[in-house]
């Protein structure tokens, strides 16, 4: 008898906890994706200085851990000297505000669009409960996060023919010859055509030379040239980086904006890896460069953007100067330094190649 109450305690007992487990709420998830990234972005625009540069980002709980790995190794890369940019806002200066737009996706994963200088669109996904940022794209993305795909317009490289085309806009011609040159021709002395005409170069004007691969161009010498070598050889470079061989800044000398006006890479390898290193374009176009073959594009910021001046190398189809104008696509940064901006375009057009 003793031995069935003691059984039909432990069965009440059971029932009991079986109950209070059925009775127990389940986890419920904090906040929404929306809710997530409005949250990121109030704290990420009131870090004091560079929340890139000091690494900020890494004691955030909105970010997952691998995008956070992500995010380092990007910032690695800017610090070895390869430029960059912020890969929150994706820009190079903060915006003056940030707003949260409308969320498409699954319970699982959303995609959340942010409009900053442009869109801006952010992956949150749904981790032990929490809501957490695993990507942010500075371009519509494709198919990688299980969402709607964009197809952005791949970039235009230029095949170099004889006879370029004729170029949207009058030719790039800067203004004086780059170096002692012989007495004109006279009217009974035809000038030569065989090679491409000789920039028009201020005298004051200096020259950045590589013998190495074989090109030089110059600018005016109260600038000054910055070279930022590029990766050790041997060492680890990332997918996205694998063309650029190294890349100089040039500048007026004391320059204190936030962007050096332009920067220029020097960039080897195939179509695919060279299409690696930027964004797609917003728009471009084919013109001529001092009688080479070349691209520009434009790299659309909402009301800003980005112009490159892309030069092929008409001996080695695998090799491109891009010019890099970093200043008149910015009216907060051109204000007042429009003579800059005017001199990059004469600083692109007196690229040459050395023939071989």
């Amino acid at each position: 008898m003793e031995r069935s109450r003691r059984t039909l305690a432990l069965v009440a007992l059971a029932v009991v906890g079986l109950l209070a487990a059925c009775a127990a709420p389940a986890p419920q998830v904090t906040g929404s994706p929306q809710e997530t990234v409005s949250a990121f972005y109030s704290w990420y625009t009131t870090v004091e200085g560079s929340p890139l540069g000091a690494r900020a980002y890494r004691d955030s709980d909105y970010l997952s851990p691998e995008f956070i790995q992500e995010i380092d190794e990007l910032a690695d890369s800017f610090e070895s000297g390869l430029g960059g940019f912020d890969p929150f806002i994706c820009a190079q200066d903060a915006p003056a505000e940030i707003t949260v737009l409308e969320a498409e996706g699954t319970p699982e994963m959303t995609r959340v669009t942010v409009q900053a200088w442009a869109p801006i669109y952010v992956d949150v996904k749904l981790i032990d409960w929490e809501w957490k940022i695993v990507a942010i794209h500075c371009t519509p993305p494709g198919e990688e996060a299980g969402l709607p795909p964009a197809e952005p317009e791949p970039p235009v490289f230029v095949e170099p023919t004889s006879e370029p085309a004729p170029p949207a806009e009058p030719t790039l011609e800067p203004t004086a010859p780059a170096e002692p040159t012989a007495d004109p021709p006279t009217e009974d002395e035809p000038p030569a055509t065989e090679d491409p005409p000789v920039a028009e170069i201020p005298a004051d004007w200096t020259s950045f030379e590589d013998g190495e691969y074989g090109f030089r161009f110059w600018y005016p010498a109260d600038w000054e040239l910055q070279e930022l070598p590029g990766y050790p050889p041997g060492s680890d470079v990332p997918e996205g980086e694998k063309a650029r061989l190294y890349a100089m800044l040039v500048q007026p000398r004391g320059w204190d904006g936030i962007a050096a006006p332009l920067s220029i890479d020097v960039t080897e390898g195939t179509d695919e890896q060279f299409a690696a290193l930027y964004r797609p374009p917003s728009a471009s176009e084919e013109m001529v460069v001092n009688g080479y073959a070349g691209v520009r594009t434009t790299e659309s910021f909402g009301t800003m953007f980005v112009t490159r001046y892309i030069v092929q190398n008409p001996d080695h189809h695998g090799m491109h100067l891009v010019f890099q104008d970093m200043l008149t696509g910015f009216p907060e940064r051109l204000a007042g330094h429009e003579e800059i901006g005017a001199i990059i375009a004469q600083v692109v057009g007196t690229v040459e190649f050395e023939q071989q």
